[in-house]
């Protein structure tokens, strides 16, 4: 699944009184619920996890039964400049709009921005930020260059995937 997508957790158990479940990374714990057919829902696994569930009765607890939801690597699917993957050209003073959509992410980088609007921008899936004016540098100059990196993260991988879009201004 993607990092965050919710879970539902489906049991059903026979001659049991009790049923407990819980999760390898601690994140769930239900002991003993008296109820030997259910379910559990608004489950949101960031990381790799196991979930097991044993049966019990008066006499005896049943083997424990497992099922492990395995996360997703975060990718990028686009990352545009002003509607234009790889490199964009501008005319000093207009506005720059970047735009992405990526998978299975927790949290979104940006290097590049300028300092006045935070080094980095931290969000999900998709999103854009407009309002970028990119400049020339130095009065001599007659094209000034400006890269900007997307990069996804999600606490099972890291940071696994990264694109690169280039404004160059004139």
């Amino acid at each position: 699944i993607n990092a965050g997508d919710s879970v539902r957790l489906d049991w059903t158990s026979t001659n049991a009184q009790k049923v407990s479940v819980s999760s390898s990374t601690g994140a769930v714990s239900y002991p003993d619920m008296n109820f030997t057919n259910g379910n559990i829902t608004n489950i949101y696994p960031k990381v790799d996890t196991t979930y097991t569930a044993v049966a019990k009765n008066a006499a005896k607890s049943t083997s424990p039964k497992s099922v492990t939801v395995r996360i997703g690597r975060p990718t990028i699917s686009g990352f545009t400049a002003n509607g234009i993957t790889k490199k964009v050209i501008i005319f000093e003073g207009q506005e720059v709009r970047l735009d992405w959509d990526a998978n299975s992410t927790e949290q979104i980088w940006i290097n590049g921005l300028d300092d006045k609007l935070n080094a980095t921008i931290k969000t999900y899936a998709a999103g854009e930020v407009t309002g970028l004016k990119p400049k020339l540098k130095g009065i001599f100059d007659s094209t000034a260059t400006y890269t900007y990196t997307l990069r996804a993260w999600n606490q099972q991988w890291g940071f696994a995937d990264e694109v690169t879009v280039i404004v160059e201004v004139q």
